[in-house]
């Protein structure tokens, strides 16, 4: 029940032709370049550049196995900074293969990488040793590279630890000798001797960032060097350069207005034309304020330039080693026979014939694979197609259509969820409750049909009125469905004559463009097919286009923006593409592209570096005849992905290898050479296997797939559907199906990754009968991990917030023990619209009850950690012991909101009241639920229609008449207990209005998220979270809104306080109060007090007596609630590994923190995730005097980034917030000036980054024995 893309062709071959006539001649010289690409398979795996094809001694099967196994723990450890480790399996690999450069390469990396993380001050013989050490494995690379500029470039990497800069400059000069076009060579060359501040840089520095800024020209953290530089020197081309600079700018322009408030287009203008009037003052101050806001845009372009050592690891040995190598079957022994066969007339789809393209999806939600074909005059759906089932009734649905279309997609465009169906069975056809819609495109442009239920009952297709600029779309080759803008439903792109647009999803059948965010390919590309995926393995969706004589890769920069970035001459196999394809072929965790056209079918095979950088590792043809479709499969099941080609002549059958290599498959099948207008892959049998349905011009048939069941298979089916026990609800964070999501699969010693592309992706196990762990990582960057997945998975989201605040654990005499999540106030990047940025007030004051924080050896323990995808900052963090009378409660004023309602003060409480009633939307009593805090909350709200945002609810409470304290006297007059904090009560003597009326409200919220704020903001028909507001009951006995913003609790559990005096009507004695809103509240307890004077307190600031960060090595266990309530937090049970993709960027170090936390003076404390600071607090020397208890309030002053996809640079964990900011990372444009003392702190402190490959091969990886 697989569906995979359809292929555009020979749908777009009108298009093509055209293209070819107009530019002959251009093609004639792509053709000479592509042959030139191509190798013949087999070739040799490509590692090293040296090696020796001498008569060496061959290597068995076992010393092969031993030395590839080898090979990949050794770049597993030296990625994962594992050194010594490393550094053992490489001299393994050096003493079989000496010859071989992934040995000696490999060890100097890790040597010289190992030499800079020991402090020389502390281990001056450790550092000398290594130094040696290096040196040595420089010696054994001299021999076996000795050509090559990388040996200069660690030979450089290498003195520069030593110290010995003139000794670097040497090297790199040879090395920008032997590689001219590497722009990271030239970039070392520049950044070895820089100017000390106001001297002028010296005429080489210069001339090698000019030459990195010729072979990258459009590179923002270059740019951001060059312009300052040039215009420091008064230099005649900084005008030029600063009007080039515009066309680069031009995607960011925008998102630098919303978030730095700076028109950065405007001011190059400014710059520019200073400089010819000669007026270089204005020039410079301009060109600073430039450089100021490119700095936290530009770096994502470091990685281009800027090359960590781990970016020249070979992941392979050299083609001399696999000449010597006795290689084990590519194929991995688990052939099976398998046939395709014409299925009996009897079982094939009443499905008319003259298809132009077709799709089997399932279109009624009834688990049945439905079959959809496109005409020429209508679009025709048989549901079900059940070819196994001859005798099953089925319907027809009939869509008339006019024009000339030729390609059809099924996809689910409205998220129009059937809440019928959530509780329904779940089994192995699928767990989608929001049906496909259709797409149809072609010379006549793209139309959109909705698929839904008549009032009759019956399914039909209503063609949607797009608006004009969709309308006004001809000559479409493709439609790529994608969540472009990363905010959670599918939007798409579209290849026309006219080139790519790119069109965003409203939510209402609405789409906006937004092309003109972007920078795309020139005027002049001619694209021809484009695929999606994770290219450059950041976590967001990029764009892979094939045109005429190029290829590149439309950049996803987040926000909706996409940058141009042409691909080198290395790609050039890919032009002229039909049907583009990205698999993991070879499984070195790169995608590997395949490429149909009229040149035949080509298979580029690719690996990237830590840095996520792509480069071809081999090229190989499979057939020079025309392959116009090709679609990937795995008929077998052996787990390698299969290539199913069709062309005018023939339909081929491909098998994989382990290699990435494919051979001819010895596969019976009924070849038709009309078989090429439409196909399709799914289990229609539903008996594990992929059959086919194929559609020609005069037949639409099915191919049983017989025997590929044989091995074992897993069906994964994503649904965007939140899970937590006995609840279900949906998220909207990602689209409904997941497509575009990266499903990764280990089984054994194989591992596949596949992108999702349709609702069911299909996997093969070879022998094994079930998988070990499935990884889903979903298009917003969200993983889940699945261990020991049962056969047939729907996998939902699992409920859990990408960010949230760092949490407080407290020790309370036993253990560790979750208090509340800390900075809910502060979030730096939150958007609350697609252009409005949330405020932030970054200091607060919170309560941690006695009972929860007891002293140890007289110090009291605080664990703060980070357990979700974002960073926390703490510039200060102090403890105070508040000591009260017993029977006294304390609260502070702590709640969401600005300085204005949220200052601080302590309030006391000895008689709390609870209301005489309480309600919910409905009207039904939930008073039991809020009369105290017990951990039962109440949900107030109907249907969560997202996360975060619910339909229209309040809590309404009825405070009674004011009363005074009754001693023990209740309203009826019958005798009570005193009243207390956990016993409040009302009594019965009535009084005049009151002074003082304070609302104590504990409850928690789940949020929304950033990206859900951009989708929400733009659909202007749909509801818009609202904040708690206070209604109250006028004088003419009416609810009206007394306060808009009341504040809320922010995060997990906590108690808010609201000054409430004002809100009745004067005289009035109808009380009763209504907390409004429309997002994810709920409330566990409700009182008030009224009049009541101040108790006195004893606070003391406690001592901070150690700080340490280290890394916990995972996050702690979370347990879901049975009823409303929030999750709770295990500290003593670990889940161990990686929870989160890495945030780009420096971190703290781990060790003594403490003079990091003392004063507020913007030297942060920085957390990712698996992070935790310890904190220790002395016990005061006063002893409590009698009849006192202790509470305390934790006062941080901080900020917190998630990395959601559309948080302002929400990537990375720079740039750092600092005290002064008007807007995030800016003071009135400017960033935070680095003075000495505040660049001796980063040089010291923020030195950590997050691992990439960690993440990244961390199922590849998993159950690897060292």
């Amino acid at each position: 029940m697989e569906q995979t893309p359809q292929s555009n062709a020979p749908r777009n071959l009108w298009l093509v032709a055209a293209l070819l006539t107009g530019i002959a001649a251009a093609l004639l010289v792509a053709f000479f370049l592509i042959v030139r690409g191509f190798d013949p398979q087999p070739g040799s795996p490509k590692g090293g550049s040296g090696g020796t094809t001498a008569a060496a001694k061959k290597l068995t099967r076992e010393a092969t196995l031993k030395l590839l196994d080898q090979r990949d723990r050794a770049v597993a450890h030296l990625e994962n900074h594992e050194f010594e480790q490393a550094e053992a399996l490489l001299l393994q690999i050096i003493a079989e293969v000496p010859n071989d450069p992934f040995g000696s390469r490999n060890l100097t990396i890790c040597r010289e990488l190992w030499l800079g993380v020991i402090d020389a001050t502390r281990e001056p013989a450790r550092q000398a040793e290594m130094l040696s050490k290096a040196r040595e494995a420089l010696e054994l690379l001299a021999k076996v590279e000795p050509n090559l500029h990388v040996l200069h470039v660690l030979d450089a990497r290498i003195s520069i630890r030593a110290g010995e800069i003139d000794h670097a400059a040497i090297s790199l000069r040879r090395a920008s000798e032997l590689a001219p076009k590497s722009a990271a060579v030239w970039y070392d060359l520049y950044s070895l001797k820089p100017a000390a501040p106001g001297e002028s840089p010296s005429a080489e520095t210069v001339a090698a960032l000019r030459k990195v800024y010729e072979l990258e020209p459009d590179n923002l953290f270059v740019l951001k060097d060059l312009l300052p530089l040039l215009v420091q020197l008064k230099d005649s081309t900084f005008a030029e350069t600063a009007e080039k600079a515009k066309e680069t700018l031009q995607p960011f322009a925008d998102i630098i207005k919303t978030h730095a408030r700076v028109n950065v287009l405007d001011l190059l203008d400014v710059v520019a034309k200073a400089a010819r009037e000669g007026n270089w003052s204005l020039a410079t101050g301009r060109t600073m304020a430039i450089r100021n806001v490119m700095v936290s845009e530009s770096a994502r372009d470091d990685r281009y330039v800027k090359l960590d050592s781990l970016e020249y690891v070979l992941q392979d040995f050299g083609p001399a080693f696999y000449e010597r190598a006795e290689m084990p079957v590519a194929s991995g022994g688990e052939g099976i026979p398998v046939s395709f066969a014409l299925a009996p007339q009897d079982q094939q789809p009443a499905l008319p014939s003259g298809a132009r393209d077709l799709a089997a999806i399932d279109l009624d939600l009834d688990g049945r694979i439905d079959g959809v074909t496109l005409h020429e005059d209508r679009i025709v759906a048989v549901m079900p197609f059940s070819p196994k089932n001859a005798d099953e009734k089925v319907s027809l649905v009939n869509a008339a259509i006019s024009g000339d279309y030729r390609g059809l997609l099924a996809v689910d465009l409205d998220d129009d969820v059937d809440a019928k169906l959530k509780d329904r069975p779940k089994d192995a056809a699928g767990c989608l409750l929001a049906d496909p819609d259709l797409i149809v495109f072609g010379p006549s442009g793209l139309k959109l049909f909705e698929n839904r239920v008549s009032k009759e009952g019956q399914r039909e297709f209503i063609e949607k009125q797009v608006g004009d600029a969709l309308d006004s779309l001809r000559d479409v080759v493709d439609v790529v469905p994608a969540d472009l803008d990363l905010d959670g439903d599918l939007d798409f792109f579209t290849i026309a004559a006219d080139g790519i647009r790119l069109w965003s999803n409203r939510s209402n059948w609405t789409f906006e463009e937004i092309t003109s965010r972007s920078k795309l390919p020139p005027a002049d590309f001619a694209p021809s097919a484009a695929v999606v995926c994770d290219w450059d393995k950041d976590t967001d969706l990029d764009i892979l286009v094939s045109g005429i004589l190029h290829v590149g890769v439309l950049e996803n920069l987040r926000h909706g923006r996409f940058r141009w970035r042409e691909l080198d001459e290395s790609f050039i196999p890919l032009t002229r593409a039909s049907t583009l394809l990205v698999e993991q072929l070879d499984d070195n965790g790169s995608w590997d592209v395949i490429n149909a056209g009229s040149n035949g079918l080509g298979i580029v095979l690719t690996e990237i570096t830590a840095g996520g950088v792509v480069s071809v590792k081999r090229t190989f043809k499979l057939t020079n005849e025309a392959a116009y479709k090709v679609v990937a499969l795995d008929y077998n099941n052996d787990g390698f992905r299969d290539l199913m080609q069709l062309g005018h002549a023939e339909t081929l059958l491909w098998t994989g290898a382990r290699d990435g290599t494919f051979v001819a498959a010895e596969v019976g099948y009924p070849a038709n050479p009309s078989w090429v207008a439409g196909h399709a892959v799914a289990d229609f049998d539903r008996d594990g296997d992929e059959d086919l349905l194929v559609s020609g011009e005069d037949l639409v048939v099915w191919l049983s797939n017989n025997g590929g069941n044989a091995n074992g298979w897993l069906d994964v089916s994503l649904l965007a559907q939140q899970i937590k026990p006995n609840e279900q609800n949906y998220s909207k964070r990602v689209n409904h199906a997941g497509i575009g999501s990266t499903i990764e699969l280990k089984a054994a010693s194989k591992h596949q990754s596949q992108v999702v592309t349709g609702p069911i992706t299909h996997f093969g196990l070879g022998p094994q009968k079930k998988a070990d762990v499935v990884r889903v990582i979903w298009t917003n960057g969200v993983p889940r991990n699945l261990i020991d997945p049962e056969p047939n998975l729907h996998v939902c989201e699992e409920q859990k917030l990408v960010g949230s605040c760092p949490y407080l654990y407290t020790w309370d005499g036993e253990q560790f023990v979750f208090v509340t999540d800390l900075l809910w106030n502060s979030p730096i990047g939150l958007k609350f619209a697609e252009t409005v940025v949330a405020p932030w007030r970054e200091w607060e004051y919170l309560k941690i009850d006695g009972s929860k924080l007891k002293p140890k050896h007289g110090e009291y323990l605080l664990n703060i950690t980070e357990e979700l995808w974002e960073a926390g900052y703490f510039d200060q963090v102090k403890l105070f012991a508040i000591d009260h009378p017993v029977g006294t409660d304390i609260y502070t004023n702590e709640k969401v909101g600005p300085a204005s309602i949220a200052e601080h003060k302590l309030h006391t409480v000895r008689s709390p009241r609870i209301p005489v009633a309480a309600k919910d939307t409905h009207g039904r009593d939930v008073l039991e639920q809020v009369k105290a805090r017990d951990g039962i909350y109440t949900k107030t709200y109907d249907r969560k229609l997202a996360q975060g945002l619910t339909t229209d609810h309040f809590l309404e409470l009825d405070l009674g008449p004011w009363v005074v304290e009754g001693r023990g006297l209740s309203v009826e007059g019958q005798k009570t207990d005193k009243p207390s904090a956990t016993n409040p009560a009302n009594s019965s003597t009535l009084i005049p209005q009151p002074s003082i009326i304070n609302l104590f409200l504990t409850g928690w919220i789940y949020p929304t998220s950033t990206s859900l704020n951009v989708q929400f903001s733009q659909n202007p028909d749909g509801p818009q979270p609202r904040p708690p507001a206070l209604h109250a009951i006028d004088a003419n006995g009416e609810w009206r809104e007394v306060r808009p913003f009341m504040g809320f609790p922010g995060g997990k559990t906590k108690t808010i306080a609201i000054d409430i005096s004002d809100v009745f009507a004067p005289g009035s004695t109808d009380h009763r109060l209504r907390i409004v809103t429309n997002m994810e509240f709920y409330w566990d307890a409700a009182f008030f007090t009224v009049n009541e004077a101040p108790v006195e307190v004893r606070q003391t600031e406690l001592l901070l007596v150690r700080a340490d960060l280290h890394d916990r090595g995972g996050i702690s266990f979370r347990e879901y609630d049975a009823g409303n309530g929030p999750e709770y937090f295990h500290h003593n049970r670990l889940v161990p590994g990686l929870h989160w993709p890495p945030m780009a960027g420096s971190f703290t170090r781990f060790g003594d923190v403490r003079e990091l936390l003392t004063e507020r003076d913007d030297k942060l404390l920085v957390l990712g995730c698996n992070d935790e600071m310890s904190l220790a607090f002395a016990e005061p020397s006063e002893p409590l005097p009698a009849g006192w208890v202790r509470d305390f309030v934790i006062y941080n002053v901080g900020w917190d980034k998630d990395s959601d996809m559309n948080t302002v640079y929400g990537e990375s964990v720079e740039p750092l917030p600092f005290r002064d900011m008007t807007v995030y990372a800016h003071r009135d444009s400017e960033p935070r000036p680095p003075d000495d003392e505040y660049v001796r702190y980063l040089k010291k402190y923020q030195t950590r980054t997050q691992s990439r490959p960690r993440f990244w091969n961390e199922v590849r990886q998993r159950s690897v024995a060292d």
